[in-house]
């Protein structure tokens, strides 16, 4: 989905109005190494409690079979989450700000399929697209946030690879 990249631009975005790098001398690649680490780990912060509610739903317990498992808490906080679907919404490059600047439905189907389920989509999926994307210009974000959802919450979305 592209999250945690967006959030290490913003935190880098934040250090450079609140600590700039030096300009002369120019910061040493060492110093801009550590910056984009402080800029990761402050992102991985913010993150901490989605990431927190992801492994206690869809992890396994200590001493339990690999094997995947589906759950009703999985399934409703899937379904109802705030976290998966506002990161469904079009935002810098994720997938659905892709989609939703697509001119060829085409493109944007196998955009979408790629990206979320690793796979070309079929005929019908691209008709589907096809078929969504003749509403209005401005119901395609609302519209392609929807299908982004749909596909992030899909049976198939849990064992792609």
């Amino acid at each position: 989905m592209g999250i945690m990249d967006q959030y290490v631009q913003n935190e880098i975005v934040e250090l450079d109005k609140t600590q700039p790098l030096p300009v002369d001398p120019p910061a040493t690649p060492q110093v801009q190494v550590a910056r984009k680490r402080l800029a990761y780990q402050k992102a991985l912060d913010k993150l901490r409690g989605n990431a927190d509610q992801f492994a206690k739903l869809f992890a396994a317990g200590s001493g339990q079979a690999d094997n995947y498992f589906a759950s009703v808490d999985q399934a409703l906080y899937l379904n109802n989450g705030g976290a998966v679907h506002s990161w469904s919404a079009p935002s810098g490059s994720n997938v659905t700000n892709r989609i939703v600047h697509a001119t060829d439905p085409n493109v944007a189907a196998e955009d979408l399929y790629q990206t979320l389920l690793c796979r070309q989509p079929t005929p019908e999926e691209k008709q589907l697209v096809a078929t969504c994307w003749s509403v209005p210009p401005e119901q395609k974000p609302a519209l392609a946030q929807e299908m982004v959802w749909a596909l992030l919450c899909s049976a198939e979305f849990r064992f792609s690879q």
